[in-house]
């Protein structure tokens, strides 16, 4: 069940601005791969900005499989 709110904030503990991350496919097979989400940062945890936004993203195929996008 798809929750549309759902979430997950990392706290570097300093600011960066990240030039790539990479996310690994862990479990369930393609169904059950992100497809969409969008990729923030913020400096006070209140405002956020948009670095990366995916729409229908189909890189995550296999369980287990790992994609790496660039952050511009």
């Amino acid at each position: 069940n798809d929750d549309r709110r759902a979430f997950i904030a990392v706290d570097l503990g300093l600011h960066i601005v990240p030039s790539a991350y990479t996310l690994r496919h862990a479990r369930g097979y393609g169904r059950s791969a992100l497809r969409n989400w969008l990729f923030q940062m913020s400096m006070d945890g209140v405002s956020w900005s948009t670095l990366v936004a995916h729409v229908d993203e189909q890189a995550l195929q296999e369980p287990g499989s790992t994609a790496t996008w660039r952050v511009r």
